[in-house]
């Protein structure tokens, strides 16, 4: 029998999550769960969503429909926010606690998702969240970027296909499995304007970019010793 994983999109209908402008968190989290499950549909993984459209899903229908199908792994979808919009950089939850092989796949997806782009890795952090103390199975809560933050948004935007490869894989890992991906994978090539020490002058160079119509983001790097 195909191992269940549940990808449980944040939020939904009434209640929008976290929120920039018009930007809502229940729907890039709608976002990213159906693209992992498109990654996923040729694969020997069974996927359930909590919600597959903009519905109100209680947090304990989310754990409920989880526990009734027997699920083996349970995947929450989430974008960060905070009032000060300079917090940034993606997290990963679980339930203090937790089976050391949750701990591992938590460390395992989280470093994977940096690795596709991040403008700061905050680590794996234990929570007492509903979705991860109630459900029966291995659960992680997946913080990815903060909508708060204008440079996470563009990461969001720019990698959002990356990301739902690289949560796909890591669950395929998890069970053992091949992700069976696309045959053909669209090759994307980066053009880097310029490396400044000073920050405004970055942001100057971003301004200019997009004025020109260029998309682009300011990442923070480390200068080689």
């Amino acid at each position: 029998m195909n191992p269940i994983v549940v990808l449980d999109a944040g939020h939904g209908g009434k209640d929008p999550g976290g929120l920039s402008g018009s930007r809502l968190e229940k729907d890039d989290t709608l976002r990213l769960a159906l693209a992992v499950e498109k990654v996923l549909e040729k694969s020997d993984v069974q996927v359930l969503q909590t919600r597959n459209s903009d519905q109100a899903v209680s947090l304990e229908q989310r754990s409920a429909l989880a526990n009734k199908a027997g699920a083996a792994l349970f995947v929450s979808l989430h974008r960060n926010s905070f009032s000060h919009p300079q917090a940034h950089g993606n997290e990963v939850w679980i339930y203090p606690g937790c089976p050391e092989t949750t701990r591992q796949f938590a460390q395992n997806i989280h470093q994977a998702l940096c690795r596709v782009g991040t403008t700061a890795d905050r680590g794996v952090k234990e929570g007492n969240y509903h979705v991860l103390r109630e459900t029966h199975m291995p659960a992680i809560l997946v913080e990815l970027g903060f909508i708060s933050n204008s440079e996470d948004n563009s990461l969001f935007d720019l990698h959002l296909t990356a990301y739902a490869k690289t949560i796909a894989e890591e669950i395929c890992r998890y069970f053992s499995l091949e992700t069976a991906l696309p045959e053909k994978e669209q090759l994307l090539y980066r053009v880097q304007a310029g490396a400044f020490a000073n920050k405004s002058n970055a942001l100057n160079m971003q301004r200019l970019l997009q004025e020109k119509g260029f998309p682009s983001i300011v990442v923070q790097d480390v200068k080689p010793s």
